[in-house]
């Protein structure tokens, strides 16, 4: 500008800084207008706390630690900071209590917790009566169904459990002698299948009663040789001395077929097997292969974040409990009522696993897939 007078110079600059202002003002309406719903969206509230009770150090700790991860994994990817995650160590039944109560007493009505069907019977009586909200990703007792608490599982009862297998096993070996491995470590879950399990299966079949982990080799040696078969089931209640009793039955009958628990679905106890079992059969809610992009988004962000693969179908079913909470919470639900409202109402919920949806129980539908793992890869079967 010159005495007051705009130089061809200054109109240049002047259209510059306008169009300049016209494509800053465009780019903010459009911002605006596919951003627009999560403009509406309030943000949950400041502080949301959540208990989260699994054995973290001792026998079982690598699962309840590994879960644990996951579930801190889901709100890292997420972006949910507004979640306090307060965990507590708790390996048996009196362990859980005290830290049911311990966290209760502090304040927490949410909690997701990793303990299996004996441990959530015994505090179940203590959270209906509290009315706290608990997230339960272990424990598939048939027993455990309450209409008067506030109780969610992500994994399938033992009874639609124990029907699918039964279905597989009439299908798949019609005529063949049937061996069925009943633990009694978490004896109200392993009974709870095995009182369906063989009210549903067609085979001619025999039981052997045993502790995993207290048995003594010789004497279970001489029960199995015992026995005619051709097909065993492992109605396990635990993970890692499951490894111990297939080789055991391998060894004796190295052309029996031998299907798994669903829940030994995981790495370490594929590592226990090595490859001295030809052959399992795996019942599972998915595999831990990389066909799922959602599955290899999860493990690729595990591993960047831990520096290791998750080994465990528990970890799997931790994320997707954080991920349920999460749409709950972004929807304003933040008493115990109000999350198992939102989520036994809701049609379906897309997650790491895949779509998922509960009755008014707080009981998860899901389907089971059979796969035959062999060499260290799962082969769909049906």
């Amino acid at each position: 500008m010159k005495d007051g007078i705009f130089t061809p110079k200054d109109k240049k600059i002047s259209l510059i800084i306008l169009i300049c202002g016209a494509v800053l003002f465009l780019v903010m309406v459009i911002i605006a207008i596919f951003d627009f719903p999560m403009m509406l969206r309030p943000k949950p509230q400041k502080g949301i706390r959540v208990g989260y009770i699994s054995d973290l150090q001792k026998r079982a700790s690598a699962v309840g630690l590994e879960t644990f991860r996951a579930i801190m994994l889901g709100v890292k990817d997420y972006n949910a900071d507004y979640i306090r995650l307060e965990a507590a160590h708790a390996a048996n039944v009196a362990e859980f209590r005290e830290a049911y109560f311990n966290l209760r007493d502090e304040g927490v009505k949410i909690f997701i917790i990793g303990g299996n069907s004996t441990i959530l019977m015994d505090i179940k009586e203590f959270v209906e009566e509290d009315k706290v909200f608990v997230f339960n990703i272990f424990a598939n007792a048939d027993e455990l169904l309450s209409e008067d608490g506030y109780f969610i599982r992500n994994i399938s009862d033992a009874k639609s459990e124990a029907k699918a297998i039964a279905g597989y096993v009439n299908k798949k070996f019609p005529q063949k002698k049937l061996l069925i491995m009943q633990d009694s470590n978490n004896y109200i879950y392993t009974k709870s299948f095995a009182d369906t399990f063989t009210n549903e299966v067609k085979l001619d079949y025999s039981v052997i009663k045993t502790d995993f982990i207290k048995n003594n080799v010789g004497d279970l040696e001489k029960k199995i040789k015992s026995k005619a078969f051709d097909v065993v089931y492992i109605n396990a209640g635990g993970t890692l001395e499951s490894g111990d009793i297939v080789r055991l039955i391998h060894i004796i009958n190295p052309d029996a077929k031998i299907i798994i628990s669903p829940w030994l679905n995981n790495h370490a106890f594929f590592k226990i097997i090595g490859v001295s079992v030809k052959e399992l059969i795996v019942p599972a809610l998915f595999v831990f292969d990389q066909s799922n992009p959602k599955i290899r988004k999860f493990d690729e962000s595990f591993k960047n974040t831990f520096e290791t693969v998750p080994g465990t179908i528990h970890s799997y079913l931790g994320y997707e409990a954080i991920e349920i909470l999460i749409s709950a919470f972004e929807k304003r639900n933040y008493s115990p009522k109000k999350i198992y409202d939102y989520i036994t109402g809701k049609d379906n919920f897309e997650t790491v696993i895949g779509t998922i949806n509960f009755d008014k129980y707080g009981n998860a539908s899901r389907e089971f897939k059979f796969y035959k793992y062999s060499e260290g890869k799962f082969i769909y079967d049906e």
